[in-house]
């Protein structure tokens, strides 16, 4: 299948700072009001024709601005919810930003009670930024990723652990991450 077949996005991110979110109105202080949450992961499905969140409860709304860094995995999902392609590491903003620009570190997104993301536009896929699923390749500490088609856990090294992330590659995200203002932890 080709990953420009895909019709759904997953994310899963670590997110740093769960108050940075807004549900129906309330300040989501502890993180335990937003849909999608799972231990310390933020968890979604989005259709990438149309912006509607899978699954979000009907009558939620909420304002996310969820700072993530490098702390995800987004896979490419074909119709029948096979992983076709992923990447880890930062923030596909089109893909997870609307209205706003999140420059790989954030989340930004309004979403309607009826799941849909406000000024959502289909983000163009460029095949160059995934990983085709299908393929083994290497880590920078040489394992080999296999994929696991068949659950949404991400990527999985021969050893079980996620690939190794090494940081941006692209030198205007390396300038960006440097840039970025930070909380301490």
């Amino acid at each position: 299948m080709s990953i420009k077949a895909a019709t759904h996005i997953l994310a899963e991110t670590g997110v740093r700072y769960w108050e940075d979110a807004y549900v129906n109105d309330i300040e989501d202080t502890d993180g335990t009001l937003i849909p999608g949450r799972d231990g310390d992961v933020w968890r979604v499905k989005i259709e990438l024709a149309t912006g509607k969140i899978e699954g979000w409860p009907e009558g939620t709304a909420a304002d996310i601005h969820y700072k993530v860094c490098d702390a995800g995995q987004y896979w490419l999902l074909d119709a029948e919810g096979r992983k076709v392609a992923y990447r880890d590491g930062y923030v596909p903003g089109s893909f997870l930003c609307h209205g706003y620009e999140g420059y790989g570190d954030y989340i930004i997104m309004t979403i309607g009670p009826d799941g849909q993301i406000a000024d959502y536009t289909q983000p163009e896929i460029i095949c160059a930024e995934w990983k085709a699923a299908h393929f083994s390749s290497q880590t920078p500490a040489g394992e080999k990723i296999r994929s696991d088609q068949g659950d949404a856990k991400g990527p999985v090294s021969a050893t079980g652990s996620p690939p190794v992330d090494t940081g941006p590659t692209n030198p205007a995200d390396a300038m960006l991450a440097a840039r970025s203002p930070s909380r301490s932890a």
